[in-house]
């Protein structure tokens, strides 16, 4: 099983913040959506296209139909809602909101911190870094995770106790239909 997991955390290899944002800028500002001149654009501003569509495609943020990429209307609307600044916030909360591989490379990933002394840690096993280095990269840069040099451990950022405690207590999703009772 613990295979599986790190397969899953892989996902996140090569994904980085501009990448996301710059896709999805794209996305909003251009009057040609056609996969190619999308990815034309994208490449003249950073490298990974396919990496960073697989990722926003699989989280439901982008719809990719055939020539034409679009925002999905549901991450539209909560787009149009949204800072510019929290743009990354609102691609990983969509992210633990969709049953993906990424989903499950984060929960896999935050649930490994345990609270010490009022901070959330984790002090990765030996040889375990190679295989976390993805999703653990990626929550760096966004400001989740941040690596204390003098004890070798990772610490969660306060402002994302909440992810923290959504990797630890998963909610299950379910749907208005499944709550009638004949």
């Amino acid at each position: 099983m613990r295979g599986f997991s790190e397969k899953k955390m892989i996902e996140f290899d090569g994904l980085q913040q501009n990448q996301i944002l710059a896709l999805l800028d794209l996305l909003q500002n251009s009057e040609v959506v056609e996969q190619e001149h999308i990815r034309r654009r994208y490449l003249q501003r950073v490298p990974r296209f396919e990496t960073t569509l697989h990722f926003l495609t699989s989280i439901g943020a982008v719809e990719d139909k055939g020539r034409d990429l679009f925002i999905t209307p549901a991450f539209r609307a909560r787009l149009k809602q949204t800072l510019v600044g929290d743009i990354t916030l609102l691609v990983l909360d969509w992210t633990f909101n969709r049953k993906t591989n990424f989903r499950t490379a984060l929960i896999s990933y935050l649930k490994q911190f345990h609270v010490v002394d009022g901070r959330a840690i984790y002090r990765p096993p030996e040889g375990s870094q190679s295989t976390e280095s993805g999703v653990r990269n990626f929550l760096m840069e966004l400001g989740v995770v941040a690596r204390s040099e003098e004890d070798s451990q990772y610490i969660l950022s306060p402002q994302h106790y909440a992810l923290y405690a959504r990797a630890l207590h998963p909610l299950r999703v379910i749907s208005p239909a499944a709550l009638q009772h004949d």
